[in-house]
């Protein structure tokens, strides 16, 4: 985890640099204090919420959302027109049992 913070950390530098901008610049426009901005780029934990607030500032939010992109699909499902996204996974009822009846606890 640690060598994706110092990652973090190193982008929001060299890209706040390369626009030109001061780190009270950024934290302004961003919404993050200015502490804030100076723990991420020093590679100390960041919360979503400030890498977002950050990533809009530098136009890179959907670089962000590519992570979050699900491709669930089989080759079958291409074929399939009416491809229906699975919303949630049941057990299947086992065949051999039996449906419960008053009674069947004493034995």
């Amino acid at each position: 985890m640690k060598d994706i913070t110092e990652m973090i950390a190193k982008y929001i530098k060299t890209h706040r640099i390369r626009l030109k901008k001061t780190q009270k610049d950024l934290a302004e426009e961003s919404g993050v204090s200015l502490m804030t901005l100076r723990r991420a780029e020093n590679g100390e934990v960041l919360s979503l919420e400030t890498l977002v607030a950050i990533l809009e500032v530098f136009g890179d939010l959907e670089n962000l959302k590519l992570l979050f992109v699900i491709n669930d699909q089989t080759p079958r499902s291409l074929l399939s027109q009416n491809d229906k996204h699975r919303k949630r996974v049941r057990k299947r009822k086992d065949e051999e049992t039996k449906e419960w009846v008053w009674g069947d606890e004493i034995e």
